[in-house]
């Protein structure tokens, strides 16, 4: 599980990355995905970046399905807060990511903790 773990880390870090490059580049000038020419980032470089971060997701989801109930929730609740924003990242054209940070709105947050909440008590997830 400690795999899936990390996995669940990498994901969560590089949706941030991902939301925060506006920011990251004017005030930090910092860019965190070597693998990607920033002077080219285009859908073609987002969609390099949102498979990797798909994989990564993939595998946290194992190890969240194997943690006890207790635990559970919390952590899917996460896992399915970043799901969200990583969706609304990639329905995202790229020119669109380097101009404006994204986020999920507070009434959507407190549907996502109802929806979890019950994923996890009736055993879905």
């Amino acid at each position: 599980m400690v795999h899936q773990a990390r996995k669940l880390g990498e994901a969560f870090q590089k949706v941030n990355f991902l939301r925060d490059i506006k920011s990251d580049l004017e005030e930090r000038d910092r860019f965190y995905f070597p693998n990607v020419n920033l002077d080219q980032f285009d859908n073609a470089s987002k969609k390099l970046i949102e498979k990797e971060i798909q994989d990564d997701f993939n595998e946290a989801l194992i190890g969240i399905r194997k943690l006890n109930k207790d635990a559970r929730l919390g952590v899917y609740l996460a896992y399915i807060y970043y799901r969200r924003l990583f969706d609304k990242i990639k329905r995202t054209d790229a020119s669109q990511i380097l101009k404006k940070r994204y986020r999920i709105s507070n009434l959507r947050k407190m549907v996502l903790l109802a929806e979890c909440y019950l994923r996890v008590k009736l055993g879905i997830i």
